[in-house]
């Protein structure tokens, strides 16, 4: 097994990690080969000092520097194709949406359909190969970050 489950924030974190998201506009959306329709919401360097903590929360939890950091919102329809994240060491993906609240929009690492509570926190290293199921009702919002051990 190449990822891992854990919670590393509090009920109170990810809330606000829900509510910045919320906050920003969607950079696009995204259409490349592995992503269909998905909104992607840049974080960028975030002058928030929660938004900081966090990261240095999850700096802590990878041993790695953050290189970059997405918010992604899948509306119904959007998907993930099956592949592996290049130019990064570690993915960690955190679940801020309600997953009884959606169908679809799990992830699929491993050959594991893994269907991540809210405030759950997946992480994998670049061999993993991955997807996201089809989000047929509701909607999948996640955190995502992408670190690097030589950034």
């Amino acid at each position: 097994m190449t990822y891992k489950i854990d919670r590393i924030f509090t009920e109170d974190e990810i809330d606000l990690l829900d509510d910045y998201m919320s906050s920003l506009e969607t950079s696009y959306v995204d259409n490349n080969y592995n992503l269909r329709n998905v909104e992607k919401r840049g974080v960028g360097e975030s002058r928030s000092k929660p938004i900081k903590l966090l990261h240095e929360k999850i700096e802590e939890y990878t041993k790695a520097k953050i290189k970059s950091a997405y918010f992604l919102k899948y509306p119904v329809g959007a998907y993930a194709k099956n592949h592996i994240d290049h130019n990064t060491d570690i993915t960690v993906i955190t679940m801020l949406s309600d997953p009884d609240s959606s169908f679809g929009g799990d992830i699929i690492a491993d050959n594991d359909l893994i269907k991540l509570e809210r405030g759950q926190t997946i992480s994998y290293t670049k061999e993993t190969y991955h997807s996201v199921t089809k989000v047929e009702r509701g909607e999948r919002r996640v955190y995502v970050n992408w670190c690097s051990f030589s950034y």
